[in-house]
């Protein structure tokens, strides 16, 4: 997930598609012999990542998750704008010039460009998932990018390059859910104050709506990293995206409950909510800053 897009109205670039180094590595950790989790929580992940690989492993990964955060962000706002200027088009001609397209049709067109996205941008958040949730012991874990991937198609061919499209493209709703929520406690809070609300006032409840909209969805990030990781589901590294039953995302899902019952579906939610949280907030504050600006800009023209 990136900080660095600002997003239109439920897209699905970078929100909740990559999850810290930590997370990744407990979300997805389980011994070969049994379902015995390697780390306790993301403090512990942390420390013993540092200890075990240094400072490098806490940024394992990170140049394809660059790479990935470019495309995605190219690729969507590409799309996205594509799809907004053919919808508009087909507006005006329907029901004349001057009429814009409402704040449900401008979601739709978000989760669809998000959606294309993903199917675009998903082998890269294989590799960069495969390399960060790669066992120090593995033979992956030093393995280069052009490396990790000939050892991905060779082991479960080149679909395994989109693995956990399907989780993905399910999580195309995040940004809408966090958006709408937004929206509506936004209007609740300013009708009750009578004026536009501060800077603080916007980051809290671009925070809380983020909160809610990632407990909603986090099942499906959990599902994707493992799906993606290289033990994928069944934890053993076999059937890249594939449970036993070869169920793929329901089989996972089933998986992670197994493990750890229904808690399983929200193992590292805690690293998920605060990295969610502090990029949503950051996104609103800016976000309601440069809307202020060119509105006082367009006055003074005025």
């Amino acid at each position: 997930m990136s900080c660095g897009d600002l997003q239109a109205p439920g897209s699905g670039t970078n929100d909740t598609n990559d999850i810290d180094i930590d997370n990744d590595k407990d979300a997805t950790a389980v011994e070969d012999n049994g379902p015995r989790t390697l780390y306790t929580g993301q403090v512990d992940a942390f420390v013993k990542i540092l200890r075990s690989e240094g400072l490098r492993g806490l940024f394992a990964g990170m140049p394809a998750g660059l790479l990935q955060t470019f495309l995605s962000s190219l690729s969507y706002f590409v799309l996205y704008a594509s799809l907004r200027q053919r919808a508009q088009a087909q507006l005006a001609a329907l029901a004349g010039p001057g009429r814009k397209l409402s704040t449900s049709a401008e979601l739709v067109l978000g989760a669809v460009a998000g959606g294309l996205s993903r199917c675009l941008t998903t082998p890269v958040s294989v590799v960069t998932t495969r390399r960060q949730t790669a066992v120090a012991r593995s033979a992956s874990a030093s393995a280069g990018y052009v490396q990790t991937v000939l050892e991905i198609v060779r082991s479960h061919g080149i679909g395994g390059l989109w693995s956990g499209l399907g989780p993905s493209l399910i999580l195309t709703v995040n940004p809408a859910i966090t958006y709408g929520l937004f929206e509506r406690l936004k209007g609740i809070v300013a009708g009750r104050a009578g004026r536009r609300l501060t800077p603080g006032q916007v980051a809290l409840m671009g925070a809380l709506t983020k909160s809610l909209a990632t407990i909603v969805t986090y099942p499906y990030i959990l599902a994707k990293v493992r799906m993606q990781s290289d033990r994928g589901a069944g934890g053993r590294g076999k059937g890249q995206g594939k449970g036993k039953a070869g169920t793929g995302l329901v089989g996972t899902l089933r998986e992670c409950v197994a493990e750890g019952g229904l808690g399983g579906l929200y193992r590292g939610l805690g690293a998920q909510i605060g990295k969610a949280v502090v990029c949503q907030a950051l996104l609103f504050v800016i976000k309601d800053a440069l809307e202020a600006g060119v509105r006082r800009h367009l006055l003074r023209r005025r």
